[in-house]
């Protein structure tokens, strides 16, 4: 065997080697990320359907009559979240 066709056989032999390794990660990545989808469901961090959920932000401004000394105190701003239905 001349050395270019050593050469040849060494390189075909690396690219093959380089391939399974891409394939063996590639699976293994799919596998984790099975798992983790499978435990974001279980925890209800992702829906079955993989539709959006809609959320609905509402921002409110509560005044309270009593309290303070200057009478009518201001409340900190709250936020509601609702999921809507389509």
């Amino acid at each position: 065997m001349t050395d270019n066709a050593h050469a040849r056989a060494l390189a075909h032999a690396e690219e093959e080697r380089v391939q399974w390794e891409s394939h063996l990660f590639m699976e293994r990545q799919m596998e984790e990320m099975c798992a983790t989808q499978e435990e974001q469901k279980r925890v209800r961090l992702l829906v079955d359907n993989a539709a959006p959920i809609k959320l609905s932000v509402l921002s409110t401004k509560l005044t309270a009559t009593s309290g303070g000394p200057h009478g009518a105190v201001a409340a900190e701003p709250r936020f509601v979240f609702s999921q809507e239905d389509e």
